[in-house]
């Protein structure tokens, strides 16, 4: 009976020394893989942000304290770009200028100090430029509407494009104190009211865009002068 019980301390002793290495490990699983090989900690939670002909690429600084540098590269890796990393930065980020408008795959490797390399991470993402701009329509006008005293505008608007993104449209006009107004409309909205409309004034409209929800710019298409009421 003492032998059996014996058995069974030392038995409990080694199970609960096992589950506490293996806490201990798990800390470093992420960088090191059978076979001895370290990776540096990755740019976990990367993500890549459209532009006019730009992209900015970011990610959290992440855990590994080892991690000092990273690489970006595009273009099957013809372009690249190295960027050190602080210690005590909360994130890093990047914006890569003068691009092609096209789509790009970026690839981000991470190094640590001893030059250790993590997994890579790719982001897809576009950049924008003419071709784009010049496919961008204002939205229209239904009814254009102007009140008898001539201070009050009443705008009804045609659909706006919101396939191509569209998300609102600026009106710009002079109120009546000579104080230039801008007003932004959403794209949801169908139907605008100017209350201080400036009489025999006229007012000038322009769409505005953004390619897709990360955009970091806005795109525009050119003002259309407005000078009748109908």
């Amino acid at each position: 009976m003492k032998n059996l019980l014996s058995y069974l301390s030392l038995m409990l002793v080694s199970v609960l020394t096992i589950t506490g290495c293996k806490k201990m490990d798990s800390t470093y699983e992420e960088h090191v893989v059978p076979g001895g090989i370290v990776y540096a900690g990755k740019a976990n939670k990367a993500k890549a942000q459209s532009g006019k002909n730009r992209v900015r690429i970011s990610w959290p600084r992440g855990t590994d304290p080892n991690v000092t540098k990273a690489r970006i590269s595009w273009n099957n890796f013809q372009d690249s770009v190295e960027l050190d990393i602080p210690a005590n930065a909360d994130t890093i980020s990047y914006t890569i200028e003068n691009l092609e408008e096209k789509s790009y795959s970026f690839i981000i490797y991470t190094f640590d100090n001893k030059g250790n390399k993590s997994v890579p991470v790719e982001l897809i993402t576009a950049a924008y430029g003419e071709s784009y701009i010049n496919s961008l329509l204002n939205r229209g006008i239904v009814t254009n509407k102007l009140n008898a005293a001539g201070n009050i505008v009443n705008i009804t608007w045609a659909g706006s494009d919101i396939a191509n993104g569209a998300f609102a449209t600026e009106v710009m006009y002079t109120n009546n104190a000579g104080v230039s107004v801008t007003k932004v409309v959403p794209s949801a909205v169908s139907a605008t009211t100017i209350t201080d409309f400036k009489p025999g004034g006229s007012y000038k409209f322009r769409t505005l865009f953004r390619p897709d929800s990360l955009s970091i710019d806005v795109f525009e298409t050119p003002y259309t002068n407005n000078q009748e009421f109908f």
